[in-house]
């Protein structure tokens, strides 16, 4: 086209051009969207399929099941247990109650005559071989049982503890140079010239002899040993409450010096 024919152009021709050209356009923008909503909707079924795949159920109804086959091989049932021949017998006048663990067996090869096992309140007394059955007046407890001379029951000896206040009337009282005399002087505290005092703390029983001893109070370790040696060796005097002997603890002093 020349320029005069350019010229000559006027709005008429360009609007059929627009006009044209905005159709392909248009054209151009539908199909391309068209394209992508079908890409889109084909990749979702593909999804959806694949997530739908399970493995195939098969139901099966019990109440058709053929029953197992038999085994031409089983074991036979094992025996009933023997009744040891005591159990068998009632003996005179029926077995008492006994102790020990019952053990099943048929019915008819139970005695009539046999008494059940001991019930709670008889095991105290029951035994393996059984009694007379007497003794059990009342299903609560023993009424008849007979003991044969008289008994007697040992006091448990109340032993205070090493801070507890006993009052007594006198003190125990010990030979302090027997005591000394006990004492072994530790070579090792001799070799390096310990000396010291050792309190020890002891409970006196009601004979007089030490039963436990505890260090309160030493001025050396190397010390402590010989200390608690020589007072549980060393013979004591009981307290005294009540003109009667008492057990108490007492603090003692045991001195360790070099000649």
């Amino acid at each position: 086209m020349s320029i005069s024919d350019a010229l000559r152009i006027g709005a008429t021709e360009l609007k059929e051009a627009y006009n044209r050209n905005m159709a392909i356009a248009f054209g151009v923008s539908i199909a391309f969207h068209g394209i992508l909503i079908g890409l889109y909707a084909l990749f979702v079924s593909i999804g959806r399929a694949d997530s739908q795949k399970t493995a195939p159920v098969n139901k099966i109804n019990l109440t058709n099941l053929a029953p197992p086959p038999a085994q031409d091989n089983a074991p036979p049932p094992p025996p009933p247990p023997m009744v040891p021949p005591q159990l068998q017998t009632g003996g005179n006048g029926g077995v008492a109650a006994r102790a020990g663990t019952p053990v099943a067996v048929p019915d008819a090869l139970i005695d009539p005559q046999m008494k059940d096992f001991a019930k709670m309140t008889e095991v105290s007394v029951a035994t393996p071989q059984g009694g007379d059955g007497t003794g059990f007046n009342t299903p609560d407890g023993i009424t008849n049982v007979k003991v044969d001379g008289p008994v007697s029951v040992k006091e448990t000896e109340h032993v205070p503890d090493p801070d507890e206040f006993v009052a007594v009337e006198e003190d125990p009282k010990w030979d302090a140079a027997d005591l000394q005399r006990r004492v072994k002087y530790p070579e090792i505290a001799r070799k390096n010239g310990i000396e010291g005092t050792v309190v020890v703390r002891a409970l006196v029983g009601k004979d007089g002899r030490v039963m436990k001893t505890m260090v309160d109070r030493s001025d050396n370790k190397a010390l402590e040993e010989a200390a608690v040696d020589a007072v549980t060796k060393t013979p004591f005097t009981p307290a005294i409450q009540n003109k009667q002997p008492v057990t108490v603890w007492v603090q003692i002093p045991v001195i360790f010096k070099l000649s």
